[in-house]
């Protein structure tokens, strides 16, 4: 099987590996709280969800990236379609160490809520209880009053608020295929695949997603979709299937 059969399989592969991966959850603690956030300078209404709370360093392990504190704490909020905040609390609790667990929880939210600023530089504020009860300790139809009471997020409206723009939004692309010994990779977009160069910033990993066109020659900024960082890359060629991808991209390595 030559080079550009295996390339094309393996892309083929990591594909399928990306869905399946972008379906499973973070690691750490998983908690029931009511979450704010500040918009046009006014706290928006609370939203009573799970969220995600985990320390600096898994979430570098996560991504496999150095774009978190390791010393710090972060929350993550998922919204619909896939959309999420990490929110990096500005008050972190000593004694926590590489892995976030239930009795950091509690001690967290012991006496009040906490705040953060999430990848956009957004204000938050969480609360874990009410009226000294915990929303995780409550049955589902006492969350269900607070629900009610705070109104059930209404996702379209959240996802606008907390995305770049709708035009941003509909341009998010992942990377496919990166490989390590060239500056070489694999982009899909929803038109199909496109081979680009990297020119500035860091190497991103396969399954990173970002906000940017790649459907189009030359070059183009790409911005992470989860921690706002930016690359410029040079776009050699865009819609192609993984064959034609792949073939490409053995092109360039054998240079």
């Amino acid at each position: 099987m030559n080079k550009a059969l295996i390339l094309a399989k393996n892309l083929s592969i990591l594909l399928v590996l990306f869905c399946v991966c972008c379906t499973q959850a973070l690691p750490s603690v998983k908690r029931y709280c009511q979450i704010q956030y500040k918009t046009k300078g006014e706290w928006s209404k609370p939203y009573l969800m799970q969220v995600t709370f985990i320390t600096g360093k898994e979430l570098n392990d996560a991504t496999k990236s150095y774009d978190y504190d390791s010393f710090s704490q972060y929350t993550v909020a998922f919204f619909g379609k896939g959309k999420a905040s990490v929110i990096k609390l500005k008050s972190s609790l000593l004694g926590v160490g590489d892995t976030f667990d239930g009795s950091h929880f509690s001690s967290m939210f012991s006496i009040s809520g906490v705040t953060g600023t999430d990848q956009s530089k957004r204000d938050w504020k969480i609360e874990a209880k009410k009226y000294g009860k915990l929303f995780e300790e409550m049955s589902e139809s006492e969350r269900n009053l607070y629900k009610n009471a705070s109104f059930t997020p209404d996702e379209d409206k959240l996802d606008t608020d907390l995305t770049k723009s709708g035009e941003e939004e509909s341009k998010i692309v992942t990377v496919a295929l990166v490989d390590y010994r060239t500056d070489w990779f694999i982009i899909s977009s929803p038109k199909g695949l496109a081979l680009v160069e990297l020119w500035t910033g860091s190497k991103p990993i396969g399954g990173q997603a970002f906000f940017g066109d790649v459907d189009k020659y030359g070059f183009v900024e790409l911005t992470s979709k989860i921690n706002g960082l930016k690359i410029k890359v040079y776009v050699d060629d865009y819609m192609m299937s993984a064959d034609q991808a792949a073939k490409k991209l053995a092109a360039k390595i054998k240079r």
